[in-house]
């Protein structure tokens, strides 16, 4: 925490997938824009501006920095540092201090609060409204996770297709996707 409040230099580096970081993350962090985290290799050389500072990174719970830390050393990052613990670690010593929105977890919950004073950065895909309710696009084999609101959701059946699926021409009644040997039905 101190880091981050006294030393203006600091870089603060998201390297969750974007979807993890369009719930939550800290002020001002840089996120890096990969869909899945194996994509980090490719987009680091879109990190070569920040080379030659102090680049404070984060995760969920410490394990990817592993990786994100010897990757960006191995590349010629010298000042590279990462949060002990993760996020998890840091909201249980800090609560919201400096964190922006929820935290994406790998779980049935998907997000979970920092505290009661949610500042919500989520914002549905297809509305812009306000949320942290993910759901997995219907399409097969898509299945994209990304943020819609129930309210879009009720609205609109199609929403339940991320964005790229919609603008490909695709619609809630031609989704290729079956849930329990059910069919996924209208939420209208």
């Amino acid at each position: 925490k101190r880091t981050i409040e006294d030393d203006p230099d600091v870089v603060l580096l998201d390297v969750r997938n974007r979807f993890e970081s369009a719930a939550g993350k800290f002020e001002g962090a840089v996120a890096c824009d990969i869909e899945h985290f194996r994509e980090l290799p490719e987009y680091v050389a879109q990190l070569e501006p920040l080379k030659n500072k102090k680049v404070l990174m984060y995760c969920t719970g410490g394990i990817r920095c592993e990786k994100a830390s010897a990757l960006l050393r191995s590349r010629g990052f010298e000042n590279v540092f990462q949060l002990h613990g993760g996020i998890v670690t840091y909201q249980e010593q800090f609560g919201n201090a400096h964190w922006q929105g929820e935290c994406f977890v790998f779980d049935q919950r998907m997000t979970v609060r920092v505290d009661d004073g949610l500042v919500q950065i989520g914002r549905c895909a297809h509305t812009g409204a306000a949320t942290s309710r993910f759901v997995n696009c219907l399409h097969d084999p898509c299945h994209k996770l990304f943020i819609l609101s129930e309210d879009a959701e009720r609205a609109n059946a199609d929403y339940r297709l991320c964005p790229e699926c919609l603008a490909e021409g695709l619609r809630f009644e031609t989704a290729e996707y079956v849930k329990d040997g059910a069919e996924v039905r209208s939420p209208t």
